[in-house]
């Protein structure tokens, strides 16, 4: 039986950290499906940059990335799938593989006192908590306590972890650089399209 990530993300910008999480999580699977998430009411962000262009910026920054494919449905529908239908649609269409959810080492924490995130705030929480595949991101900037992990759940280590898509929407924002945070394709994408300008 293989196995096949699901990483979700924002994607606002897609940034260097990202395509380095997705190259890290094809070392422990066959294959990485990447799901840019719809607007969403928890993340006001997500409103700030058009499904059109969010859209291309994934292409640009993932397009390329062997072993990987990316799901635009979301994007596509101005939505959001919930995890736990993710889920399901997944498990429909590979019934013979694995299913993992890459997240965030920050979603886990409280964890083992049912204080997480998930548990508190996402569908079904508790219940995809415990039944569902978890691979947590952990990276130096904010290590996980594996007392928090899922019952399924387990750690990929990611080295040399810098910047987040905030900080890029900030330093444009701010008329500073952002060559070392993303990749040039999506560098020109963004000062071409004029994003980003006015700080969220």
């Amino acid at each position: 039986m293989s196995d096949i990530i699901l990483f979700g993300l924002s994607a606002n910008p897609p940034a260097n950290h990202h395509i380095g999480i997705v190259r890290s999580l094809l070392e422990v699977s066959s294959k990485v499906i990447i799901i840019p998430s719809g607007t969403r009411k928890q993340k006001p962000s997500t409103s700030t940059t058009s499904p059109k262009d969010r859209k291309e910026m994934v292409s640009l920054a993932f397009g390329q990335v062997p072993n990987t494919e990316i799901d635009f449905y979301d994007l596509d529908n101005e939505t959001f799938t919930p995890t736990w239908l993710l889920d399901k649609k997944y498990k429909d269409k590979f019934p013979d593989s694995k299913i993992w959810h890459a997240i965030g080492g920050d979603l886990v924490a409280g964890g083992k006192n049912g204080e997480s995130e998930i548990q508190r705030i996402w569908q079904k929480g508790n219940e995809i908590w415990n039944q569902l595949n978890w691979i947590i991101i952990d990276h130096p900037l904010l290590p996980v306590n594996s007392e928090d992990l899922p019952p399924n759940g387990k750690i990929v280590e990611i080295s040399g972890f810098s910047g987040r898509s905030t900080d890029v929407r900030n330093r444009v924002a701010a008329g500073q650089p952002i060559t070392e945070l993303v990749p040039p394709e999506i560098e020109k994408y963004i000062l071409k399209k004029g994003l980003y300008t006015c700080k969220f």
